[in-house]
């Protein structure tokens, strides 16, 4: 926890509205969930995102930049590390269970949706918010189990954050000259193509936003 933090960033947030909001939604046709994961990163897994896409902060009042969320139908956990168990301490309220990571028989989250919730459950996710890799190894870990890993179109908890959710920043983007990045940009795209074309592949997707910025 930074120490630049006043004690108003430290306080427990009363979360029982978003929660309970989130849990209705579980209840919807379209939907029918067991359960929900809140991810701490944004669509391209930056660790500091923009507030808009705070929503693991959101939804469970826990500031620190790593952790994630899993609301269930009558459960809530906050997974994180070492470095913020404080923090998490001071900052959740009553509805939530701190799951400490890196600590004897505490699971992982993932874990923990194959051990501790019913067989046949549907897990909610965004799919923008987990890496392929990710999303099929749990895939097959729920699998085992009778539950299966759902892909919500809108994320859940941008629907109850509704209209107080801070607007997207739209901030110009500045393009360096050569003599600042080493190479020109068509320079390295070109570069790029010639490796795909000697790996025969068909493209390359780029979504780390210091990559991006790179190329």
């Amino acid at each position: 926890m930074s120490n630049n933090k006043n004690a108003s960033e430290i306080q427990a947030v009363d979360t029982t509205e978003r929660i309970t909001k989130l849990r209705t939604l579980f209840k919807k046709e379209e939907y029918n969930l067991t359960a929900y994961v809140i991810p701490s990163e944004d669509a391209h897994q930056s660790e500091y995102t923009a507030a808009c896409d705070a929503r693991r902060a959101f939804i469970s009042g826990f500031t620190g930049s790593a952790g994630l969320a899993v609301v269930s139908t009558d459960d809530a956990a906050l997974f994180t590390d070492g470095r913020y168990f404080l923090q998490a301490n001071k900052q959740l309220d009553h509805n939530w269970t701190l799951m400490k990571q890196g600590i004897p028989d505490v699971p992982t989250w993932q874990e923990y949706l194959v051990q501790n919730l019913p067989k046949d459950s549907r897990i909610g996710i965004d799919p923008t918010l987990i890496t392929a890799c990710d999303a099929k190894t749990l895939k097959e870990s729920l699998g085992k189990v009778g539950s299966s890993l759902v892909s919500t179109e809108e994320n859940l908890v941008d629907l109850v954050w509704g209209n107080a959710r801070p607007p997207r920043p739209c901030n110009p983007a500045n393009v360096l000259p050569s003599k600042y990045t080493g190479r020109s940009h068509d320079d390295k795209i070109a570069n790029l193509r010639e490796e795909l074309s000697k790996e025969n592949y068909y493209g390359f997707v780029v979504s780390a936003l210091d990559e991006i910025a790179c190329l």
